[in-house]
């Protein structure tokens, strides 16, 4: 398989797994908004998302690494090192990104109570705050649920290609042919799987370590009509898996990244993929 091959192909399986994992989040993300909706009308008062975006964030992870190597699974360290660092993540950004759609909701809510004190109709105000609410809410599906799996699963296959490297060193100073071809099949990243080859031709340790640190990744937009400007700009952007993209003038180590400050507008509603090279 060639490169282009590869980055094609694997553009296209990211794409499929983040397709999937968004419409889940649409169907619950509509019994959310349904059940709060249901609650302001009854007067029950707010109930946040966190639950909801849990069970997303927990489906996310499952996806990215449902599949696992043998033998790390039986020794207990390659799926521990990507869980055990994701679990840390996962409970930081759960808490920050709830309170934001919270927020959201709570402005959306009083904007929908400003509407029912102006309303001249009759209809009771519990049931008209909650009617639309319910409509402002629906606009606001999309992209919660594009922002939300598509940072999640990126931040995570960065994880798991940076862990697989990782484990392929020592593999590879080890002579394990064995774990080196199922890390390969893992990562899958370009590199990992021509180190499985050249290590079965032979090729010395030494040169097989130095392809892995001189590895690199790819931008990958999804090549629409929807595509931002400055993510088309960056399409086909290539830098050390190690280091960081330069989109909008800001850094992201992947599409959907903001730990390093980058705006709204360059990660939400982001569709883009890294590919691994």
């Amino acid at each position: 398989m060639t490169k282009r091959q590869f980055v094609e192909k694997y553009k296209r399986i990211s794409l499929q797994e983040k397709l999937n994992l968004e419409k889940t989040f649409i169907r619950d993300l509509k019994l959310y908004f349904n059940m709060l909706s249901k609650s302001l009308r009854s007067g029950k008062g707010f109930i946040s998302i966190e639950d909801t975006l849990s069970k997303h964030y927990a489906r996310v992870i499952k996806k990215v690494t449902e599949k696992h190597p043998k033998k790390a699974k039986s020794e207990g360290n390659f799926l521990w090192k990507i869980l055990h660092f994701l679990d840390d993540y996962i409970k930081k950004l759960l808490a920050s990104h709830s309170k934001i759609i919270d927020d959201n909701s709570k402005v959306d809510i009083q904007k929908a109570v400003d509407i029912a004190n102006d309303d001249k109709t009759g209809t009771p105000k519990g049931l008209l705050v909650a009617r639309i609410f319910k409509n402002i809410s629906m606009g606001r599906i999309s992209g919660i649920s594009i922002t939300e799996t598509s940072q999640l699963y990126e931040k995570s296959r960065a994880m798991v290609v940076n862990t697989v490297h990782e484990e392929m060193v020592t593999a590879i100073n080890d002579g394990d042919q064995e774990y080196i071809d199922e890390l390969a099949e893992y990562g899958e990243d370009y590199t990992s799987q021509e180190i499985a080859d050249d290590s079965r031709k032979g090729v010395p340790s030494a040169a097989l370590i130095l392809a892995l640190d001189n590895s690199t990744k790819q931008w990958q937009t999804q090549g629409d009509s929807k595509v931002r400007i400055a993510h088309q700009e960056a399409d086909g952007q290539e830098v050390g898996i190690n280091d960081f993209y330069m989109v909008m003038g800001q850094m992201l180590m992947y599409p959907g990244d903001s730990s390093m400050g980058a705006s709204a507008s360059n990660v939400c509603n982001c569709r883009c993929s890294s590919v691994y090279l």
